[in-house]
C-alpha cells in the first residue's frame, strides 16, 4: 500500500473516540429533625422538657431521679404548627435574652432555647416563684399552653390518627368489642367482622375515631 492510499484511509476511518463515562448521581442525604424550640421546667428532681422539631413532632418528657416517667409525642397539622411558630417568634422578638428575673431554684426555674435560623439561637432563662414581665409572660403561656396540648394526646388514639388499615388488623371498639378489618376499599372504607358474632360494620373514614378506640393487632 502507498503512503498517500494509507492517509486516506487513516482520514476515512478515524479512530473512535472513548465514550465519556457519566457521572454517578449524588446519593441524597437523610437529614435528622432539628428542634425550632426546647423547655427545660426543674423543679426539685423533676424535669419536664417541652421540644417542638422543624418536621412538626412536638415531645413532652418527665423525668424524676433521672428516670424517665411520662413522654408523649404529638404530630402537629401544618396549620397547628404554624400557628405556634408565628407565636413564639412574635413573643421572643419583645423579650430580652438571657434571665428575666432572679432565679429561685428552691421552687423551680425553666430554660428556654429557641432556633429561629441557622446560627441564630435565642436562649432565655426565668424563675417559677417570680411574676414574668408581659413577653416572657405571652412566651411561658404559649409553651404551657402545647405542653398542654401534646401531654393529654391519648397514646392509642394519636396511633388510630396515623394507621393505615389493612386486611387482618384487629382493633377495639368503644364498649370493648373486638373487630377485625376484612376488606379495605379504595376510597378508604373499612369493612369489620365482629368476633363472637355474624355482625359485619362498614365504616368511612371520618367514622373511625368515632368507632374505633384502639388497635389491637396488625395483620399479617
Amino acid at each position: 500500500m502507498s503512503l498517500l492510499l494509507a492517509l486516506l484511509v487513516q482520514v476515512t476511518f478515524p479512530t473512535p473516540m472513548a465514550t465519556p463515562t457519566p457521572f454517578p448521581e449524588p446519593t441524597p442525604v437523610l437529614r435528622a429533625p432539628a428542634p425550632f424550640l426546647e423547655r427545660l421546667v426543674t423543679v426539685g428532681d423533676r424535669t419536664t422538657r417541652l421540644s417542638l422539631f422543624d418536621n412538626r413532632m412536638a415531645v413532652v418528657a418527665v423525668r424524676e431521679n433521672n428516670r424517665q416517667v411520662f413522654l408523649r409525642k404529638l404530630l402537629l397539622d401544618q396549620a397547628e404548627y404554624d400557628i405556634y411558630r408565628a407565636a413564639v417568634r412574635r413573643d421572643l422578638e419583645q423579650v430580652t435574652e438571657g434571665p428575666s428575673s432572679a432565679l429561685a431554684s428552691d421552687f423551680g426555674q425553666g430554660l428556654i432555647r429557641v432556633t429561629l435560623a441557622p446560627g441564630d439561637t435565642r436562649r432565655m432563662s426565668y424563675s417559677l416563684a417570680s411574676v414574668p414581665d408581659l413577653a416572657t409572660g405571652r412566651l411561658v403561656a404559649t409553651l404551657d399552653d402545647l405542653e398542654q396540648r401534646v401531654s393529654e394526646v391519648s397514646p392509642s388514639h394519636e396511633e388510630l390518627r396515623h394507621w393505615e388499615p389493612r386486611v387482618g388488623d384487629v382493633v377495639e371498639l368503644y364498649g370493648g368489642q373486638r373487630a377485625r378489618v376484612s376488606e379495605v376499599r379504595e376510597e378508604g372504607f373499612i369493612f369489620l367482622e365482629h368476633q363472637g358474632t355474624a355482625l359485619i360494620e362498614v365504616l368511612s373514614p371520618e367514622q373511625r375515631s368515632t368507632r374505633i378506640e384502639r388497635v389491637v393487632s396488625r395483620g399479617p
